[in-house]
């Protein structure tokens, strides 16, 4: 229970310190807000939004029946003496209207003679202009600053040594379009990953009292950042091996070869150059058709340039595609049911990554019903237009894969059956 009691009363006690602005018995009441100076003793800074009216600076004695003589003076900077005399009082307290900024003394004198002299000084903050300028870039780092022009707010010790009584400023970052700025970029200059495309910055910088002002600057990038979108255009054939792509947009492909694929450059920023890689190919349009037999796996790299700045910046995809085909395979059904019923009606061969292809079949005569260079192609069980018989039928299939070993050379029957 005692700390509680202890607790309110340490509260009581903070709220009478803190309920004026109040350093060393003089009060500024109409203060927007406070510090202390640099130089010791400290003695009080007090800044207010205007001066439109006129705003009060007062002192009390600490015993209210005390009979002080009070001499107010006003600091002149032109002779940088406090020789502008404002007022005399006495009595157990006093107080002058201000109605300009500058610095004010109080000398107070005590019934037995002893003088005790209390400073303040008093401002009206303002940003006055602010422009943004660059002042480091690299093709990874870009780092803008504000130069800012603040009112002049100057105050002096008794040795005459100047100080600035700046205020705390609040900066606010933005750019259009949309950097790696984050709400943690509130810093005086900004540092950021360089963009990759002309960027307006703009700059909201504010102090305590809430002035503020908003400043932008156009920033012309010089780094680069490699990207593309890749495309298969091979159509997909039923009894071809299919091709397995993953990611959207593809990280790999995994297919029957040959396989096209159309790449497109989305890299941002001023590209004035580009190579491809595939494999041992290389090319340096936009958009190139790249045409995949190799059996094995390849990436597609990708490095951008911009040649027009000194810094020559340029960058390559960090993560490329990769494409690979698989070694060659054929297999053969000894089958086939060409009724109509859209369920094996051809005698077709599964096939992956074939670069030669030649089939013929014969009746049990020895008569030649089909023949094909082409492994997507099936029999459909027809001889000069006219349905075939059901019965065995003979296959020769020779075809060669993409490695020189890859050759096959098939023989047997298949059965058509309706």
């Amino acid at each position: 229970m005692r700390r509680r009691v202890t607790l309110y009363t340490i509260s009581v006690i903070l709220f009478l310190l803190f309920s004026a602005v109040t350093y060393s018995q003089i009060e500024a009441t109409t203060a927007a807000d406070s510090k202390m100076t640099q130089y010791s003793p400290q003695e009080p800074i007090f800044f207010y939004n205007d001066f439109e009216t006129n705003h009060p600076l007062r002192y009390s004695a600490e015993n209210s029946n005390a009979n002080y003589t009070y001499q107010w003076y006003q600091y002149n900077y032109n002779t940088s003496e406090w020789d502008i005399e404002l007022s005399t009082q006495s009595g157990a307290e006093t107080f002058i209207l201000i109605s300009e900024t500058g610095g004010y003394r109080l000398a107070v004198t005590k019934e037995d003679q002893s003088e005790k002299i209390y400073t303040c000084w008093v401002f009206t903050p303002d940003i006055i202009n602010a422009e943004l300028e660059t002042i480091y870039e690299d093709c990874y780092t870009l780092e803008i600053k504000a130069n800012i022009e603040l009112s002049e707010m100057i105050y002096t010790d008794n040795a005459g040594n100047i100080y600035l009584a700046n205020q705390k400023l609040y900066f606010q970052w933005d750019s259009d379009p949309e950097t790696d700025i984050t709400e943690m970029d509130s810093e005086n200059p900004l540092i950021i990953n360089a963009p990759y495309q002309k960027t307006l910055f703009t700059l909201s910088i504010t102090d305590n009292l809430n002035n503020s002002i908003e400043t932008e600057m156009l920033y012309n990038a010089i780094a680069v950042k490699a990207s593309y979108e890749a495309e298969v255009i091979k159509a997909e054939i039923p009894n071809e091996i299919p091709t397995d792509i993953e990611g959207t947009p593809p990280q790999s492909i995994n297919a029957s070869g040959p396989v096209e694929i159309r790449f497109t450059d989305t890299s941002k920023g001023n590209i004035t150059a580009r190579q491809w890689q595939f494999g041992r190919v290389t090319r340096s349009e936009r958009e190139p058709v790249n045409l995949f037999s190799e059996i094995g796996t390849q990436h597609a790299y990708l490095t951008v340039i911009d040649r027009s700045s000194p810094y020559n910046c340029r960058d390559s995809v960090a993560d490329p595609l990769s494409v690979t085909i698989r070694e060659s395979r054929l297999l053969i059904p000894n089958t086939f049911t060409p009724n109509g019923d859209g369920i094996n009606d051809e005698f077709r061969v599964e096939y992956q990554s074939l670069k030669s292809f030649r089939m013929e079949i014969y009746n049990r005569w020895g008569r030649k019903v089909y023949e094909s260079n082409d492994p997507s192609q099936g029999w459909d069980g027809k001889n000069g237009g006219s349905m075939s018989p059901p019965g065995v039928y003979f296959f020769y299939i020779t075809a060669e894969g993409y490695e020189p070993d890859e050759k096959y050379k098939e023989q047997g029957p298949v059965h058509l059956i309706r």
